[in-house]
């Protein structure tokens, strides 16, 4: 919850900051070319992390497949194992 609510509070100084650069009578054309600039590049940093993020859990995801593929044919191998050691002994 405290997380949230700084998130809250930082997003909500970046937008005042943009709507004051924006609506600055002096700034004019450059504050607006440099504020867009600014969230390009924010864009962009976003899209880079969320992109390795989303690399990095589908790597985690294989390797738990992997796993768990793994210990089934254990399993599978040591089911069979004992039906044959039954069979032999009836």
């Amino acid at each position: 919850m405290k997380g949230r609510t700084i998130l809250y509070s930082l997003g909500t100084l970046l937008l005042g900051a943009i709507v004051g650069m924006l609506f600055a009578p002096a700034s004019g054309r450059r504050s607006r070319a440099l504020v867009r600039d600014k969230m390009v590049k924010a864009g962009h940093k976003v899209s880079e992390f969320s992109t390795s993020k989303a690399r990095h859990v589908s790597n985690v995801a294989k390797g738990y497949y992997h796993d768990a593929a793994h210990l089934v044919s254990r399993l599978a191998r040591r089911t069979a194992e004992k039906a044959e050691e039954e069979e032999r002994a009836a």
